[in-house]
Order: structure tokens, then C-alpha cells, then sequence
């Protein structure tokens, strides 16, 4: 968990947290999801201001580092339910999304809808369709076309080739970059190797 709550109900961050800081700090990604909140989360789900706490927490982050911090969790089992616990969580963050399948749809169907369940910049409402696909969400139009190669697959076998290159340059000793900017920038390298 990310801290845990006092007799006072006050939040004490925890270790975890800290390193969750550091990485954010040392990485600087534009997203972090943390998944899932119930292995985050050490209060109760029910009491407003232990909730408000842990998600002004990752507030925090977002500010501080100019991160878009996802929280995943899953809402309660009662039909309809888009989230358990205290109103507290629909309240302390800015939007929420909520995926969900098509009514029309079995449980076997790869299709998937994203709802935008709250915004405080937009609209509520708002539905994006799309399709799980070889472990990853994909546009309805990008799933498997007759041509043979879907982009599940071709974006697989651009890791696996990027990873063999990286793997030969290392075994030459040939240090590569992150860096756009640097002039052994990794994907300028492999682009020149066979």
C-alpha cells in the first residue's frame, strides 16, 4: 500500500510510495497507472476523508512531476455499479472512465466500450469504441485485416527485433541512447543494421 492511516485517521505515506516518487522523479513518464487500488488503498473505501487523503496523494505526484496519473479499480458487483465505496471517490478525483462491454454483446466478444463516467473538463458521457486484442486495446478498425499481419502482432515483432538489436549491440560492447538528440540514438542505430 502507498501508506497507511493512524488512530487519527491521518495517512502516514508509506515506503512504497516513496519509491513510487522516486521512479516518477527519475523517469519522467506523462502517464502513471497504478493498478489495481485495492492493493494501493489501506483504508476504508467508506470514509470520505480516508479516501480524499490517498487520492490527494497521487494528486501530489500529478502536480508535482506534470504526470497524468491513472488509478485502475474495479467497481462493485451490483449490477450497474460503477464504483464501490464512499461517494468520496467519485468526488477527490477530476475524471473517471469506466470500461465496460457493449449491452448488446456476449462475455466472449473482444469489443469494449470506454465511457467517460465523469469529467471536470468535458462532457460525461462520451463512449470510445474499442477492441482487446493479443493484450492490448486496439481501435475496431486495426483488428486482424486479410493482409496476415495485425498490428498486435507487428508491433510484437517490432519489440522482438528492437530487443535483438539492443541485445547485439550490447554484445559488441556498443552503447546506445534514449536520447533523440544523441548521435547513437538506439532506433537510428538499428535502422542501420541488418
Amino acid at each position: 500500500e502507498i501508506g497507511t492511516y493512524n488512530d487519527k485517521r491521518v495517512l502516514q505515506l508509506s515506503e512504497f510510495f516513496t519509491r513510487i516518487e522516486a521512479t516518477i522523479s527519475a523517469m519522467r513518464p506523462g502517464v502513471v497507472a497504478l493498478d489495481n487500488v485495492a492493493h494501493l488503498y489501506a483504508g476504508n473505501e467508506n470514509v470520505r476523508s480516508e479516501v480524499t487523503q490517498f487520492v490527494n496523494a497521487l494528486v501530489h505526484l500529478a502536480i508535482k512531476y506534470d504526470v497524468a496519473v491513472i488509478l485502475v479499480g474495479h467497481p462493485a458487483k451490483a449490477l450497474g455499479s460503477e464504483y464501490s465505496g464512499s461517494t468520496g471517490w467519485e468526488n477527490a478525483v477530476r475524471s473517471r472512465l469506466f470500461i465496460e462491454r457493449p449491452e448488446d454483446e456476449d462475455d466472449d466478444t473482444v469489443q469494449r466500450v470506454m465511457v467517460r463516467g465523469k469529467s471536470n473538463y468535458a462532457s460525461k458521457g462520451a463512449k470510445v469504441a474499442m477492441a482487446w486484442h493479443k493484450g492490448a486495446f486496439v481501435a475496431p478498425s486495426e483488428l486482424p485485416a486479410d493482409d496476415g499481419m495485425d498490428p498486435g502482432s507487428a508491433a510484437a515483432l517490432m519489440n522482438e527485433r528492437f530487443l535483438d538489436c539492443l541485445a547485439e549491440c550490447t554484445a559488441q560492447r556498443r552503447s546506445v541512447s534514449d536520447s533523440p538528440y544523441s548521435r547513437n540514438y538506439a532506433p537510428k542505430v538499428f535502422a542501420g543494421m541488418p
